[in-house]
């Protein structure tokens, strides 16, 4: 039986990801086994595997879909050394970026300078690049350029995963998510009145917890 156009697709961005299908059946939680399926007669997916199929490939849900012959739009996952995860992230309103200590550790890209970090995303305005439960690797040594998805602590205690913007002195938090709740907050430094903020640094990779299911 032919692959569908969906099949080939996925099969297409797993290669040029240079990643192999139990690498990817590990992201989304599942065998190996279950996971050829999308490779090989896949017609529909559901749409919080669709998402991680972009996070894990780095492409975008349109092209996947078969809307568009571009790739490109998603955070990238990496092969993997180890480093920390220090505690949780919110990806909808701002909340205290580090919830709690854990001592585990998981590998991750090895570009990644010693000061990188994994958080945990909690929430669902980051949940069309980064799906909710996902480990985000932040590297605080790396320039956060506009237009990068970053962790950024607001108030000095509250930190939000989003898309930014930088424009003079004011920065933009873009949500990509779903939920049409999730709107653009947009923070002026100039105004006395405005909360504080700084970028931790931009979000240079992705892992999955074990356990961690789709």
């Amino acid at each position: 039986m032919p692959k569908t156009e969906l099949a080939q697709r996925i099969t297409d961005a797993r290669t040029k990801a240079g990643l192999t299908q139990q690498q990817v059946a590990e992201a989304l939680g599942m065998t190996q086994q279950s996971y050829q399926y999308y490779e090989s007669r896949a017609k529909d997916i559901k749409g919080d595997v669709i998402r991680t199929l972009c996070s894990v490939f780095g492409v975008s849900a349109s092209y996947l879909l078969g809307m568009s012959d571009e790739m490109g739009g998603a955070v990238p996952f990496h092969p993997c050394r180890r480093a920390p995860i220090v505690g949780r992230i919110a990806a909808g309103d701002p909340r205290e970026a580090i919830e709690q200590a854990d001592e585990s550790q998981i590998v991750f890209n090895p570009d990644a300078s010693d000061d990188s970090f994994y958080l945990v995303c909690a929430g669902d305005s980051m949940n069309n690049v980064v799906p909710e439960g996902m480990l985000v690797l932040v590297d605080p040594a790396k320039e956060t350029r506009s237009g990068d998805v970053a962790a950024v602590m607001v108030n000095g205690d509250d930190a939000t995963l989003k898309r930014v913007y930088f424009a003079g002195d004011t920065i933009v938090l873009h949500p990509e998510s779903s939920n049409p709740v999730h709107r653009d907050r947009t923070i002026d430094a100039t105004d006395p009145d405005a909360p504080s903020f700084r970028v931790i640094g931009p979000v240079i990779g992705l892992c999955t917890q074990p356990g961690w299911r789709a």
